[in-house]
């Protein structure tokens, strides 16, 4: 379950910044996981590296802060979950989920420097298995695949 949680949110991430909407993800055409870190990997060197993660989240937040006002407020958040299919409901509860996790201070908001420090400890960090700095396609595979223990 761990692992589908860490792939869920890696790739709502890849799939946001590449500007598909979530329900890509069930259509014959979705990208492959490879494709995905073909996206990010920008130099495609067969790694994310930190600099190429940070930018994927940048793209991400600056596509996401719809008022570019420098905060991806609650509001956003909500607008952002329900452009991904979910009900009114859900949508509050995840931003409210998202919302507790990266505004460290409670501003009923997320800055990109709160967004970014979010991200690579709740993405970049545990997907870089081997803690060297950067994520092998292996370890963003191995990530995606559900049969991984």
């Amino acid at each position: 379950m761990e692992l589908r949680t860490k792939y869920s949110g890696a790739l709502l991430i890849v799939v946001s910044v590449l500007g598909l909407p979530m329900s890509a993800l069930a259509q014959s055409n979705t990208p492959s996981v490879s494709e995905l870190f073909n996206a990010v990997d920008k130099n495609h060197d067969g790694y994310i590296d930190g600099e190429e993660d940070k930018a994927a989240n940048r793209a991400r937040f600056v596509k996401f802060d719809t008022n570019g006002d420098g905060q991806f407020s609650r509001a956003e958040m909500l607008a952002a979950n329900r452009k991904f299919g979910q009900s009114e409901t859900l949508a509050q509860q995840v931003a409210q989920l998202y919302l507790t996790r990266m505004d460290t201070n409670h501003d009923d908001a997320a800055s990109w420097e709160e967004f970014e420090m979010w991200s690579k400890k709740n993405m970049f960090d545990p997907m870089d298995m081997d803690h060297d700095g950067k994520i092998s396609r292996k370890e963003f595979i191995m990530q995606a695949s559900p049969s991984v223990p």
